[in-house]
């Protein structure tokens, strides 16, 4: 006899759902995941629609199987939970299964720690749906930490990274000779850190590590070309541009720095030089395939079709999986057959 499908929600939901920890994935893998979320995604929204649905109807037990089996796919490729864990936590609550929907929340809270850090703005929403949850079931005191919690991390969007705080407590004395080496480490730690930041789409607090990463050694290019980063986000074009050419001129083989100049050249129609980047980027990093295609891009929208079937054929070669690369490569050979034929050739 099959089991119902609230009781199947109760005794598995929280044990099947627990993060699984990041891993750093190979251009073919992150291609792979990207095309299975494209497939799938169509799906996902159609489903969840049908769960939003049944929870209007009160039929929390086919809404929640509904959930689960997304959650279980999305979960299977890394991605974000939360949207699926908080629908889940609202039914669980429905069903008057308090312990679990609390257990529901804190599994969502922690998968966003565990993806974006326990000071990220993207734990608000989260944090403020259970304080709600808490209040609603008359748990004021254990809500009131939550609000306190959201608090904090409102008053953190400026401060400096926890991380590089803790690192700058570990230098020597300014007067000791470990100091000048501890610096120049301390300065790749701290640059380390402001691109941790920069991926968590924390600018002002990627900035502060960036600067003082500068601060500690001036002569890091990759410090340079993180706090480029962070003043292209904040269309602080001349500064960044700056900030670009200091990190090249650092490090001529600084490839990310190489293609931030050259995507900014391009835009101010200067494709010669930003052309003379992406090579330099290409022979910096030989086996970056995204580098290969800013290239192709590049010859693509030149004419230059046959140097572009070119650079999306060795990233093919680098990774099979770049359906991207595949899809621009059979637009360049259709242009370039046709401007054969428009040629008499």
């Amino acid at each position: 006899m099959p089991m119902p499908a609230k009781l199947l929600l109760s005794v598995t939901l929280l044990a099947s759902m627990f993060c699984t920890p990041a891993v750093a994935l190979t251009p073919r893998e992150s291609s792979e995941i990207s095309n299975k979320v494209r497939n799938l995604s169509g799906k996902w929204m159609a489903e969840e629609e049908k769960a939003r649905k049944h929870v209007a109807g009160r039929r929390y037990g086919m809404a929640a199987v509904i959930y689960q089996e997304v959650l279980s796919e999305r979960k299977a490729l890394g991605l974000d939970l939360q949207t699926e864990q908080l629908a889940l936590a609202d039914i669980l609550e429905k069903q008057h299964q308090i312990d679990a929907a609390d257990g529901m929340f804190k599994q969502a809270i922690a998968g966003r720690e565990l993806s974006e850090g326990d000071e990220n703005f993207t734990l608000i929403y989260t944090l403020q749906a259970y304080s709600d949850f808490l209040s609603r079931n008359k748990k004021p005191a254990e809500a009131a930490k939550i609000k306190k919690r959201i608090a904090y991390i409102h008053s953190q969007a400026s401060k400096a990274p926890k991380e590089l705080i803790a690192l700058l407590k570990s230098a020597p004395a300014r007067s000791s000779s470990q100091y000048a080496a501890w610096s120049k480490e301390a300065a790749v730690k701290a640059t380390q850190i402001g691109q941790l930041y920069l991926k968590r789409d924390q600018e002002p607090r990627a900035l502060i590590a960036f600067q003082k990463a500068i601060a500690l050694d001036p002569k890091n290019s990759d410090a340079y070309e993180g706090r480029g980063e962070v003043n292209k986000r904040s269309d602080q074009l001349t500064k960044a541009g700056l900030d670009f050419d200091k990190a090249i001129k650092l490090n001529p083989n600084n490839a990310q720095a190489r293609v931030n100049r050259a995507l900014s050249l391009r835009v101010n129609k200067n494709d010669k030089a930003a052309l003379t980047d992406l090579n330099a980027a290409v022979a910096a990093a030989p086996q970056d395939v995204e580098i290969l295609g800013y290239r192709a891009k590049l010859y693509q929208d030149t004419r230059r079709y046959d140097l572009a079937i070119k650079d999306y054929s060795h990233a093919l070669e680098l990774n099979p999986a770049a359906e991207w690369a595949r899809c621009q490569r059979d637009l360049c050979s259709q242009a370039l057959a046709k401007s054969k034929t428009k040629s008499g050739h």
